[in-house]
């Protein structure tokens, strides 16, 4: 016989996709450590599966909360889990296609920053301050009111009405649609940059 106060059912799935507070907390209180008990198994470090884990919850969110249905809810234990299979593979293939930048890295010739490095520090300042204008008001306040040292973790909890372990989720979640944005942004200037170089080339003759 469990403890546990809930079940793995239909209604369980359900309120979960509503945004059942007490459901949102149980989620993440339960799958924590089984989640993090695969991944150490599976990747190199515990950051590393801590972030899946906190993606694994994402992921999982959004799937039935876009309406897709979870076929077998009494098995939602093991449906979660794939979910944070199929992440460690994409993580994967992700590692095999990255290029380490410390092939990359040139020894600085002194040591105060160059000229570019700096011009490059206030592009990806103004990057940041674009996407962070760009995020939702909820994923705004949550990042403001962390980063700010203002409040307090358990105050923070109190005003949104979630967990500590929910508000992880909240705080992941909008973690990654800030690098999203700054990427999206780094993407569109190389390509405005790129055209820039083109169309001087196609000016000066040189193509």
């Amino acid at each position: 016989m469990t403890s546990d106060p809930y079940v793995f059912n239909s209604g369980y799935v359900q309120a979960l996709s509503q945004g059942d507070p007490a459901i949102e907390a149980h989620f993440v209180q339960h799958f924590n450590s089984i989640l993090l008990r695969t991944l150490r198994s599976k990747v190199r470090s515990a950051d590393q599966a801590r972030d899946l884990c906190q993606e694994t919850f994402l992921r999982v969110l959004v799937i039935i909360r876009s309406g897709r249905e979870v076929h077998q809810p009494e098995r939602f234990e093991a449906f979660v889990i794939g979910v944070c299979n199929n992440i460690v593979r994409e993580s994967y293939r992700m590692q095999n296609r990255f290029v380490a930048l410390s092939t990359l890295e040139i020894d600085p010739v002194a040591d105060f920053p160059s000229a570019f490095s700096l011009v490059l520090a206030q592009e990806t300042r103004s990057r940041v301050r674009r996407s962070l204008a760009q995020l939702n008001a909820g994923e705004r306040a949550i990042l403001e009111a962390v980063l700010s040292d203002e409040y307090d973790k358990d105050e923070i909890c109190h005003r949104l009405g979630v967990s500590r372990s929910y508000l992880r989720v909240l705080l992941y979640r909008a973690k990654k649609q800030l690098r999203m944005g700054v990427r999206r942004d780094t993407h569109r200037a190389a390509r405005r940059n790129r055209s820039r170089r083109l169309h001087a080339a196609a000016v000066l003759g040189l193509r």
